[in-house]
């Protein structure tokens, strides 16, 4: 997993619409929520989905985009989730390269659900690992996240880290 102080990684994928997505697209303008959803089974990923579509407008409230990395499974199929339509971006990791990049796979090579927080200046605040003790956070929790983020002085040097 790519670690809390780090940079993201500056990955290009297709949108679920056809386009590319880098995710230096959005440096110095949003904060981010990478959310990567490979080996997540379709319940679970429905439900985070819907409580981050549901809570959009408050991930917006604290300048944030959401950006949904979906693995293909091993027969090559994309999740049913992609043909909804979600108020946020979703990427196609069709050869599991972002979620190999994120380190967001388990000891069988299979992908597994993280989620990372940056700033708008790709700096990694908070990342969740499924494979990790803690799981992955609510939509609540990643908005406490945004609110530490966008509580940070730029005049103050480094940040003091809450507890994860």
């Amino acid at each position: 997993m790519t670690r809390r102080g780090e940079l993201l990684p500056g990955i290009a994928l297709p949108s679920a619409e056809g386009r590319q997505v880098r995710l230096s697209d959005y440096r110095g303008r949003s904060n981010l929520v990478v959310i990567l959803a490979g080996g997540m089974d379709d319940e679970n990923l429905l439900r985070l989905l819907r409580e981050a579509a549901r809570k959009h407008s408050d991930i917006a409230a604290e300048e944030a985009e959401v950006i949904v990395i979906l693995a293909k499974d091993r027969a090559g199929r994309t999740p049913s989730v992609v043909k909804v339509d979600w108020p946020f971006v979703v990427l196609i990791d069709g050869n599991g390269h972002a979620h190999r990049l994120f380190n967001a796979l388990d000891a069988g090579g299979t992908a597994v659900p993280a989620i990372l927080i940056a700033d708008r200046f790709g700096e990694i605040y908070a990342e969740f690992s499924s494979k990790e003790r803690q799981g992955l956070p609510g939509i609540d929790e990643v908005l406490q996240w945004l609110f530490f983020i966008n509580s940070q002085c730029p005049e103050c040097g480094a940040p003091e880290w809450p507890q994860a």
